[in-house]
């Protein structure tokens, strides 16, 4: 009986396994991680040297995913978009830090000069 019940469920398992890995990603998968790398620009993460390496990243990334989705291997551009998203996220992270030093940096400047007795 249990045999019987495998047997008749066994076209749709096949059906459904066959769905997960034809399917093609959808172009808006592509968007946030696009987004964020553009954002991590913005941010000026081209302009701090660890942020760079990280944008760096993440551009290969994404430019790795494009080809691997024409190729059809979508699980692994997912992967490769996901790779992209992390280092987009953490370089745009890491140039508004730095940005957070520098800004800090000069007003640490303006105090000890305006705490400076003014020479006459």
């Amino acid at each position: 009986m249990i045999g019987r019940a495998s047997w008749a469920l066994w076209p749709l398992v096949a059906s459904l396994a066959g769905c997960g890995s034809a399917s093609a990603l959808p172009p808006a998968r592509f968007v946030q991680p696009e987004n964020t790398i553009a954002a991590a620009r913005a941010a000026g993460a081209d302009r701090d040297p660890d942020a760079r390496i990280h944008l760096q990243f993440a551009e290969r990334q994404y430019a790795k995913a494009k080809d691997l989705a024409k190729n059809g291997q979508n699980r692994e551009a997912d992967w490769a978009l996901m790779g992209a998203q992390a280092d987009a996220q953490l370089a745009m992270s890491q140039a508004r830090a730095a940005s957070a030093r520098n800004d800090a940096q000069g007003a640490a400047e303006e105090v000890r000069t305006l705490r400076e007795p003014t020479q006459k």
